[in-house]
Parts: structure tokens; sequence; C-alpha cells
């Protein structure tokens, strides 16, 4: 918050926003996500699995995340394959 308020780039309307960040997640319509580019849901995807796998080690806390992510993102299997491959 500290940084917020001491932030001279930021509008007394802009730094209200960005303490609603704080104070919540912004909401995430589905159907918009839907609507990304495959190659913006694939980027999503393969970010995400990099941040899982970063300590080497998958809980099936983040497994269980990564399938409603993947279900999410619409992405088709050939493509799920390619990026865990990947990675």
């Amino acid at each position: 918050m500290r940084l917020i308020a001491a932030s001279d780039d930021l509008t007394a309307e802009q730094q209200d926003e960005a303490r609603g960040f704080l104070a919540a997640p912004p909401a995430v319509e589905l159907d918009e996500v839907r609507e990304l580019p495959a190659a913006a849901r694939e980027g999503v995807y393969r970010a995400a699995l990099e941040i899982v796998r970063l300590d080497r080690k998958v809980t099936e806390d983040e497994k269980q995340f990564l399938s409603r992510l993947r279900a999410a993102l619409n992405l088709d299997e050939a493509t799920i394959k390619d990026i865990e491959a990947s990675h």
C-alpha cells in the first residue's frame, strides 16, 4: 500500500484501483479467456506449468489446478502434450 501511495506516476483514481486489486483478485470471465487467441491461451498454460514445476515437485493440488486451467483455456490434447513435453 505504501508503494502505491508513494507513486508519483499514478493518479488518485489509479491508486484506488491498485488498492482494489490488492483487496480481492480481479474477476475473470471464462468466456473472455476462451476468446483469447490460441497463442495467448497456450502462453498462459506454459507460464502456469513453469511456475508449478519450478520446485521440481508437482503436488496433487497443483495437478488439479492445471487440469482446471486446461479446461478453462480450451486447449486441444495435442497442444497440451506439446507444451508439457517441451517443459
